[in-house]
């Protein structure tokens, strides 16, 4: 698959982005790395089951991430008022980022799926079960962007990246721990 040979590759420098809050400010991912460990979270969008499951997931991960000295960002291709709303909707305690024309996707290779990766029928089982958990949302943007998960440490490093084979499939948190521990 080309999204497998394209790929950032861990122990590679993470790409120096720039994305915007949801007041529309810029923000420098290399800032929030420098201070400790940042896991980057790219969402599909902001009405995806599997993205609003998987913020759902982080929120509650999200103090064991911080024991392990890790902090989030989760990063849509939203609008700053949709991003606006999910944060404060969620009450989810890191920060929604919007990146509205996807250059940090590309630069950390995120990459378009398929219709069989995003809604085939190895995610309708997920997917009921990410609906029953965290609802859905209006489906807006790019309906066949998948989702990544890196993570990099305080050098600018990648030690965790994670492009998935459909919608459904995100790393699991021991996975997580492990990079933000090596």
């Amino acid at each position: 698959m080309a999204a497998t040979q394209n790929r950032l590759m861990i122990g590679a420098a993470a790409p120096k982005v720039t994305v915007q809050d949801c007041q529309g400010s810029p923000v420098a991912l290399a800032d929030r790395w420098s201070q400790r460990p940042l896991l980057i979270q790219f969402a599909r969008h902001l009405g995806c089951t599997f993205c609003r499951d998987r913020a759902k997931q982080l929120k509650l991960d999200y103090p064991e991430i911080q024991q392990h000295g890790g902090d989030v960002v989760f990063i849509t291709m939203g609008t700053h008022e949709r991003a606006q709303q999910l944060q404060d909707g969620m009450q989810l305690p890191f920060d929604v980022l919007v990146d509205p024309h996807r250059a940090a996707y590309q630069a950390y290779r995120v990459p378009r799926g398929s219709m069989s990766q995003v809604a085939g029928p190895q995610v309708w089982l997920p997917g009921l079960n990410a609906v029953i958990r965290s609802g859905f949302g209006k489906p807006t943007g790019d309906l066949l962007q998948l989702q990544g998960t890196f993570v990099v440490d305080a050098a600018g490093i990648l030690r965790l990246a994670h492009v998935p084979r459909n919608s459904a499939d995100h790393p699991q948190l021991a996975d997580i721990v492990a990079a933000l521990e090596s």
